[in-house]
């Protein structure tokens, strides 16, 4: 049944639940695991949309699934010592159970998902930020000497049709060779 297959936004979001929180967790584990990965999911996505953003994305998750879900009911994403914290989590896993917060954390997962690819267009990229977090910083190639080999073809002054210059001539652009 096609109505039943779940979005490639849920099934991201599963995956990344799963890693976190085993799917039959106590309230206590579930709460535990949930807080651990919305730290990490912060971590990583506010290298991108700053931490007040990153804090509005959450928040408006867990609104958005509190009509839904009781374990999202009136739980608040809030920065405390630098570190964020889910107020009424806990109280709402004791109520609900722990396989009842799996599914509700599964849920908010599943709208940060969906609100970042509607902002960033592409569903593949809105996992990435969530999942890899930061770029490792770029480490430029070791410089060769300056009486040593060219590197490229640009740095080879005997090269033909402007290649010093690392631009294609004009000719070559007409021909569709244009880099």
């Amino acid at each position: 049944d096609p109505s039943r297959t779940p979005s490639p936004a849920r099934v991201g979001a599963e995956r990344i639940v799963a890693r976190a929180v085993p799917a039959r967790a106590t309230p206590e584990e579930a709460v535990t695991g949930a807080e651990i990965l919305f730290a990490r999911l912060f971590h990583n996505l506010s290298q991108w949309v700053g931490n007040a953003g990153c804090q509005a994305l959450f928040s408006r998750a867990f609104v958005l699934c509190a009509s839904t879900n009781p374990v999202c009911a009136d739980v608040r994403f809030q920065m405390r010592d630098a570190a964020p914290h889910l107020d009424r989590l806990a109280e709402n896993a004791y109520l609900c159970g722990g396989e009842a917060t799996v599914e509700g954390v599964t849920e908010v997962v599943t709208s940060i998902v969906t609100m970042l690819t509607g902002l960033i267009g592409d569903e593949k990229i809105a996992m990435g930020l969530l999942e890899d977090g930061p770029p490792t910083p770029h480490r430029a190639a070791a410089r060769m000497p300056p009486d040593g080999p060219p590197s490229y073809k640009a740095d080879d002054p005997d090269a033909p049709d402007g290649a010093a210059t690392g631009r294609a001539s004009p000719t070559d652009r007409r021909r569709g060779h244009d880099r």
